[in-house]
């Protein structure tokens, strides 16, 4: 309610409209009035609209029909109030049915300030609510705006995963109208590989009220392919006018692609750098033994009528011995081309392991004499693996642990189930390498900082021919610093009842 109420009078008479004003002055409302008496002055004074109009029902060549109907042509909501002594109830009952808002009689005044105080309320309220409906249609004409011309996808679904909503955009991510989205059985349009997913996401968009769920699953487009989808839902199932849960997605197949591309191209890179090193490296080791044979054979050739026999013995033995070594890394090198290239033969069987690593043991004995060997394996313990690269492994690991651990150190092998495999390990009481090389060792050609200084032969294929053998088999391979010093290099195969 207005503290000064802007009043104006339609009214011929002078004397009835003083009147007037001076009982609202009397039931406290202070106003600000005008008279006008024809319908030009009548019009002329809706602008700008007063609080209230207050209009007598019959003045000479205008009526209060006329001045509501041209209240009602400008559109304008201010309360219209009759005030008139000579009309009837029929015609007071067809004025408010016109859109006048109340009749009060001349000659009962004390009831116009409380029609008037009213009046301007409930005009009040229906301004806010025209403002409120504005603003919500503003926010809906938006709301739609944003969605229909959205890249990304809405949906809503009930409680049930049943399609409550769907945006038009996302008509365009899957390529389906709202009714044929409606008829589509959506688990059958999720890959077979993400129906799992797809269930704990909905799981836990479920259990998680108003909190946001983010996933990823595979859907098949109306055309056949399938599409990577990002989605992002949120159960909202709680609040009045959703009921639902929304689901925003957008297609990421392009993003997928890229990605790998750009993965396929690294890869590619680290392969060609990784060629590009090998066969320097490689061309390095054949060089070694082919210059000794070639060295060797060259002496024989130009001074053999002029050695001794023990010294012919000695040039036959060194070709020999490159020769060996030369054998050696050739098939070293095949085995790791045809491990990387998956093409490892593997003749699996089922090997009881006490027995296994006592005999591969005893071989190292015989080699090394005085060496201390303890065995730490059950004697039901049993794997699955090729036999023959499951020896090279242990011979590879035992070989190294002999090359460095000092000579009066026992080198230990041991063997344990954890679960569904067999954990296998061989340990040392040698220097051990740095933390930061433990996962270097394993690659070709990388050896020791130590074994370099102190000269140690070897081509620093052993491990990486090792890792080959035990992910060809299925299992993994690592190496550890115990606290006591040394290297441990454990690995794990299948049990043979995994």
């Amino acid at each position: 309610m207005p503290d000064k109420v802007r009043v104006l009078l339609v009214e011929d008479s002078e004397d009835d409209a003083l009147l007037v004003l001076a009982q609202l002055r009397r039931d406290g409302l202070d106003v600000d009035w005008r008279r006008v008496d024809s319908e030009a002055a009548y019009l002329e004074a809706l602008e700008p609209p007063p609080d209230v109009i207050l209009c007598d029902y019959n003045l000479p060549g205008f009526d209060s029909f006329a001045a509501l109907a041209g209240l009602q042509r400008l559109e304008l909501d201010v309360p219209f109030i009759i005030v008139s002594g000579a009309i009837g109830e029929e015609v007071a009952v067809r004025a408010m049915k016109s859109g006048a808002h109340d009749y009060v009689h001349k000659g009962n005044l004390t009831r116009l300030a409380p029609a008037i105080e009213r009046e301007i309320k409930e005009a009040a309220v229906r301004r806010e609510r025209r403002l409120a409906e504005a603003a919500l249609r503003d926010s809906e004409e938006r709301f739609r705006a944003l969605i229909e011309h959205s890249a990304d996808g809405i949906a809503v679904l009930d409680a049930g995963a049943r399609l409550v909503y769907f945006s038009p955009s996302a008509a365009h991510v899957f390529g389906y109208t709202f009714e044929e989205a409606c008829r589509l059985d959506f688990p059958q349009a999720v890959h077979e590989d993400d129906l799992p997913k797809r269930a704990a996401l909905f799981e836990r968009v479920l259990s998680a009220p108003g909190e946001t769920v983010i996933g990823e699953l595979r859907v098949r487009h109306k055309d056949g392919s399938w599409r990577f989808i990002e989605c992002t839902l949120r159960n909202l199932l709680h609040q009045p006018g959703v009921n639902g849960i929304v689901c925003n997605f957008r297609d990421v197949t392009a993003r997928k692609e890229a990605e790998r591309a750009a993965l396929r191209a690294q890869a590619a890179e680290e392969r060609d750098k990784y060629k590009t090193f090998l066969l320097s490296t490689v061309s390095h080791e054949l060089r070694t033994p082919i210059a000794a044979i070639k060295g060797y054979a060259t002496t024989l050739e130009d001074y053999g009528d002029r050695l001794s026999a023990e010294e012919w013995d000695s040039y036959l033995h060194g070709i020999v011995a490159s020769s060996e070594r030369l054998e050696t890394l050739v098939e070293d090198l095949l085995l790791l081309a045809n491990a990387e290239a998956q093409r490892l033969p593997l003749h699996l069987s089922e090997l009881e392991l006490l027995p296994f690593v006592e005999e591969t043991v005893s071989a190292h004995a015989r080699v090394h004499a005085g060496r201390r060997f303890d065995v730490d394996v059950g004697p039901h313990l049993k794997l699955r693996a090729d036999a023959s690269r499951l020896r090279q492994v242990f011979d590879n690991l035992i070989g190294n642990a002999i090359k460095y651990a000092p000579a009066d150190s026992p080198i230990v092998i041991s063997a344990q189930r954890q679960e569904e495999q067999v954990a296998c390990s061989v340990r040392d009481f040698g220097p051990g390498v740095p933390e930061e090389s433990l996962e270097r060792i394993f690659e070709p050609f990388t050896r020791a900082v130590h074994a370099e200084k102190a000269s140690i032969q070897g081509s620093g294929l052993g491990l990486a021919i090792s890792r080959s053998i035990v992910q060809a088999h299925g299992g993994q391979i690592w190496a550890a610093l115990p606290p006591d010093g040394g290297l441990c290099v454990t690995f794990t195969l299948p049990a043979p009842d995994a």
